[in-house]
């Protein structure tokens, strides 16, 4: 997302940044993997919520893509934004992954 506003101006890097964002797509299906692995007893809950979070994504993106462009930020600007997302919900999956080590170190035997 950071190279699109470089990459923007021309046709080849331009080509390679958008396979890459496309091809990012497919880490939905590793994140709804740990999902339904965490989620034990609530797996149909817990692929809505997944559903849900990625419906309201595709809402929220484009609408703050669009105040960064009407702000006069120019329509390369939609990459730091889109950046700013990934970023943000990358920090929650290491929040999440440090709390599953925090519980298992928790329940773990002590003696």
């Amino acid at each position: 997302m950071a190279g699109f506003p470089e990459a923007a101006h021309k046709f080849i890097p331009l080509a390679i940044n958008v396979f890459m964002i496309g091809a990012s797509g497919g880490l939905a299906t590793v994140v709804q993997a740990r999902l339904l692995t965490v989620a034990v007893g609530a797996e149909g809950l817990a692929a809505a919520l997944n559903q849900s979070a990625f419906n309201i994504a595709n809402a929220v993106g484009p609408w703050l893509g669009g105040l960064a462009i009407s702000a006069g930020l120019g329509w390369t600007s939609v990459g730091w934004v889109g950046l700013a997302l990934s970023l943000g919900g990358f920090g929650i999956y290491i929040l999440s992954i440090a709390d599953e080590f925090r519980n298992k170190r928790n329940d773990a035997p002590r003696g």
